[in-house]
């Protein structure tokens, strides 16, 4: 049995989310019980950065960086999961070049941002560092096409495009739509970057429609005061309800409870939300934005929204409402979708990365 150490932020701290965290637990729920894997995690950041001192930052690392460099040899592969931002990529070159002082095997997986992001890599010196590390990487991974175009395009390695996944296999739930009103779901973090203002704005304009949208707000934020005041400023309450931040049974309710997934983003990776959605055979409404036309399809599972203003999220729902008659394909076709992206899918996925890592 090979030991792997999957390196990444806390996945403890209950006020601390994302992409990343959630990818981390999703992969050692999927290896608890494997007879070929022996995956452990090691919690690389606490995710602690703005509430601390710069010495105590500097000195959390060095003692991250002294048990990784003492301990590292236990293990045959060292999983290290990063983000496209200074802080992230500075964090884990580092880290990655006492793996390569050490000798141990290691396989970079950035999961959120743009590598523009990084001005760092605008120093030529620091480039030169970075692209050394890179080179010993057994594979690197990144979630959407923009991310390994500008990181081949920077460094001259095409890192592997892998999807988030799902920690559990999906089961088909048969839907039907309501005629006289249609609901939408938006589960997320509830911020300006997620065109959550355009969405209620867009509303407004079937209130006196003969079929009416109630939209259900699930996740929590920096601007769901805002949000709020604004539903009550347009007269919204009644067809707008907040559930706030939803977990397990109550998610998978708000789930079965909807007929469509809403997400008129700015910027996404791979959201979590929009795969969990059509394994419970809900379309998709979302912006071409990160890798969200890889895994929906526009008229198949869900629909495109030009942009993330109230003008196009507008056109969007009344192609919605005239696409009602063929809504039953359309949930069929969305939980199939997501069986490409079920739990045996990733355990298939990340053995092959591994293994493949470990020759």
């Amino acid at each position: 049995m090979k030991k792997i150490l999957i390196l990444g932020p806390t996945i403890n701290n209950n006020e601390i989310c994302g992409g990343q965290i959630t990818h981390i637990k999703y992969l050692l729920q999927a290896f608890s019980c494997s007879n070929c894997w022996d995956v452990t995690d090691f919690q690389s950041s606490l995710g602690l950065f703005n509430q601390e001192s710069l010495f105590s930052k500097c000195y959390r690392f060095l003692i991250v960086l002294y048990k990784i460099f003492n301990t590292c040899k236990l293990y045959d592969l060292v999983h290290i999961n990063s983000t496209f931002d200074n802080r992230s990529f500075l964090r884990d070159c580092l880290i990655a070049l006492v793996l390569k002082i050490r000798r141990v095997p290691f396989v970079f997986q950035f999961h959120g941002g743009k590598l523009g992001n990084v001005t760092l890599v605008n120093s030529q010196v620091f480039k030169f560092f970075v692209s050394n590390i890179f080179f010993t990487a057994r594979e690197i991974l990144v979630l959407t096409p923009i991310q390994q175009s500008q990181f081949e395009g920077v460094f001259g390695i095409e890192p592997l495009l892998i999807p988030n996944f799902l920690p559990y296999e999906p089961a088909f739930f048969k839907k039907k739509l309501v005629t006289k009103h249609i609901n939408l779901l938006f589960l997320g973090r509830i911020d300006s970057k997620k065109g959550i203002y355009e969405l209620i704005s867009s509303l407004k304009y079937f209130v006196d429609k003969p079929v009416k949208f109630h939209l259900t707000i699930a996740g929590d934020g920096p601007d769901r005061q805002n949000v709020e005041r604004m539903v009550i400023d347009y007269k919204l309450s009644k067809y707008i309800t907040f559930l706030g931040h939803i977990e397990n049974e109550v998610k998978i309710s708000a789930y079965h409870s909807s007929d469509y997934f809403i997400l008129p983003s700015y910027e996404e990776a791979f959201p979590y939300s929009i795969l969990e959605s059509l394994s419970y055979s809900v379309p998709v409404l979302a912006t071409d934005v990160g890798a969200i036309t890889s895994v929906v399809e526009n008229g198949v599972n869900g629909f495109i929204i030009d942009l993330p203003t109230s003008a196009c999220i507008i056109k969007c729902l009344k192609v919605v409402l005239l696409s009602r008659s063929s809504y039953p394909e359309m949930s069929e076709r969305s939980f199939e979708s997501s069986l490409s992206y079920s739990l045996t899918a990733m355990n298939n996925s990340f053995s092959n990365i591994w293994r493949k890592a470990l020759l």
